[in-house]
């Protein structure tokens, strides 16, 4: 199953006109659950969505300019009760970029696991939820609870 969930974040396409309303995704499978948030702001609507269900995982953005940064990311996964997180939303323009080091530290002084995958690899989940098991590939393979940034 999946449910849509609201992202606060502006969408425009490339000439300007409304491009919809943004949204992030909570995957529920027999393999695991995930949330996506999509690119969004922490919001206070965050807390409802591990109410009632485990999540194993979320993918967030951690780039800080129009979007959650690590500090967010951080408390989102508090609200989450969660401890693997994949960012996203970072290093792509200029003023996203992030110090690396720094915001690994951040996320092990919190004690969770960040991965940071480079565009167009994949990263595979193996193990049971919050297992700490995360095994990133060189080369793009199909397989259960598979995350293609």
């Amino acid at each position: 199953m999946v449910k849509c969930v609201t992202a606060q974040h502006s969408n425009s396409l490339p000439d300007g006109m409304y491009g919809g309303a943004a949204s992030g995704f909570v995957f529920y499978t027999e393999e695991g659950n995930f949330y996506y948030s999509g690119d969004t702001a922490l919001t206070m609507d965050m807390q409802l969505i591990s109410k009632g269900n485990k999540l194993d995982f979320a993918v967030l953005p951690i780039g800080d300019a129009l979007t959650m940064g690590a500090d967010d990311a951080i408390e989102l996964a508090a609200w989450l009760n969660i401890k693997d997180i994949v960012g996203v939303h970072y290093d792509t323009f200029g003023f996203i970029r992030i110090d690396h080091k720094k915001t690994m530290e951040k996320f092990n002084e919190a004690n969770l696991r960040l991965q940071l995958v480079e565009i167009g690899k994949t990263i595979i989940l193996n193990g049971s939820a919050g297992s700490g098991n995360l095994q990133i590939l060189n080369e793009p393979k199909i397989r259960s609870r598979e995350v293609t940034i």
